[in-house]
């Protein structure tokens, strides 16, 4: 089992997109192992074949969540290529906004 390693945000986001799992020092910013991104218990990203993609949880995109969400994806859309921020209702529709459940 690979451990977390406490972060800051940016490095949080780096890792993730690195394919490593970190959590920042409140636990409210998370990458996990399998390439998900979470701020608090909301997906917001996920690594596919190397390419990182983002959901716009923003009030820009009316689905707003909070201001810590916010700026989870507004740090995490700084290190993705540019194409990789996805509106919420494409995000939600698509199997990548699909919480991954282990068996």
């Amino acid at each position: 089992m690979l451990k977390k390693i406490t972060s800051t945000n940016q490095e949080v986001i780096q890792m993730w997109i690195d394919g490593r799992p970190a959590v920042n020092h409140r636990g409210t910013l998370e990458a996990r192992p399998s390439g998900e991104l979470y701020s608090y218990h909301l997906k917001i990203g996920q690594r596919v074949n190397g390419t990182a993609i983002v959901a716009d949880y923003t009030a820009r995109s009316g689905n707003f969540h909070s201001q810590t969400t916010s700026c989870h994806v507004n740090l995490a859309a700084r290190f993705v290529h540019k194409g990789c921020l996805w509106h919420p209702d494409v995000w939600t529709f698509s199997p990548l906004g699909q919480e991954v459940i282990p068996f």
